[in-house]
């Protein structure tokens, strides 16, 4: 699975409850931009994210929100589909990981 310009910095599963096939992955990269991929084929299914800088680390929800985090000093929300959801900015310094309360 090739598509990053740059070194990937996380990766995660979609939710087994949302694809029983297990057969998605995002990955994070430090060319600030995230890919959902299909394991199965190893096709990049699509590329999004508007940060500026790396991604240092990709979660995906349960509910399926995906969440990215950056030393753009961001932590945003997308839809499955790759559409921004919401933005938490104003960080002191780069965000480097984060997890989700289930």
């Amino acid at each position: 699975m090739k598509g990053h310009k740059q070194w990937i910095m996380s990766l995660c599963w979609e939710p087994l409850h949302l694809n029983s096939k297990c057969n998605h992955l995002i990955s994070a990269s430090k060319d600030a931009s995230m890919r959902m991929w299909n394991t199965d084929s190893g096709a990049c299914l699509r590329a999004f994210g508007n940060h500026t800088k790396c991604v240092t680390k990709v979660v995906w929800a349960g509910d399926g929100t995906i969440y990215s985090c950056s030393q753009d000093l961001t932590i945003k929300a997308w839809t499955s589909g790759g559409q921004p959801k919401f933005e938490l900015k104003k960080h002191a310094h780069w965000v480097n990981t984060m997890s989700l309360s289930t």
